[in-house]
């Protein structure tokens, strides 16, 4: 029974020992693409977000990175449109991704900063002509689109073990 444990023991780690790897290198391109609408007008600080992985990360041919592959992110900043013209604000990052063996691999953007459409030029001439009523111009909310596609990359190196 002893030899048995040890013979089983020994091929476990040998076959660890051989397991092929392919390293995963750092600032290496994925496109994702947000799987709901987002909007200034309702998001909130820390409200997670879901991206769909757009085309396969492989590397000689392997794949280490599949579109079934679901990628998280955070919204960082929220505002609303405001008063006076002010546009809302949006702002949002894409954490992490698991690759193929299920490690989670670490995503680095540059944040998405997006402002809403200004109208501060029709709320000037809305002062110059009708004072009170400058009060009631409002800005436009951001409004990211369910689909709209985005460039992320990986933040450090990482090594895939292939099956």
């Amino acid at each position: 029974m002893n030899k048995l444990v040890v013979i089983l023991f020994s091929c476990l780690i040998f076959s660890i020992s051989f397991a092929q790897t392919i390293k995963l290198h750092e600032e290496t391109p994925l496109k994702v693409k947000i799987t709901q609408a987002l909007s200034s007008k309702n998001a909130k600080v820390g409200d997670i977000l879901s991206f769909k992985i757009s085309e396969q990360v492989k590397v000689n041919e392997v794949v280490l990175i599949d579109t079934n592959a679901v990628a998280l992110g955070e919204v960082i900043e929220a505002e609303r449109s405001r008063s006076l013209g002010r546009p809302g604000k949006l702002d949002f990052i894409v954490k992490v991704v698991n690759a193929v063996d299920g490690q989670p691999i670490k995503l680095r953007v540059n944040s998405k900063k997006i402002a809403g459409k200004k109208t501060t030029g029709g709320v000037v001439a809305a002062a110059i002509i009708f004072s009170p009523l400058v009060l009631f111009i409002k800005g436009k909310n951001v409004t990211i689109e369910e689909g709209k596609e985005f460039l992320v990359y990986i933040d450090s190196d990482y090594q895939i073990a292939i099956k």
